[in-house]
């Protein structure tokens, strides 16, 4: 089940200006984030399909009580 939590920003990305110890200081843990982000954000695109589905299920469902409706009028 998806959190009202959003998907926490990515750290500080490294920079070639940076130089190298600032560079390798930033990478680390910007590399390290990127899985658990990938990870959150596979499950809150299993949520949102799963959402679009009952949705389109509500409006397949409302059409054909509309169109039986119809038909019964």
């Amino acid at each position: 089940m998806v959190t009202s939590t959003p998907i926490p920003p990515l750290p500080q990305a490294p920079s070639r200006s940076d130089g190298p110890a600032a560079f390798n200081l930033y990478a680390d843990p910007f590399i390290a984030a990127m899985p658990p982000m990938v990870v959150q954000i596979n499950i809150r695109l299993e949520w949102i399909a799963t959402q679009v589905n009952a949705a389109e299920g509500y409006k397949n469902a409302a059409a054909l009580s509309a169109q039986t409706a119809t038909e019964q009028a």
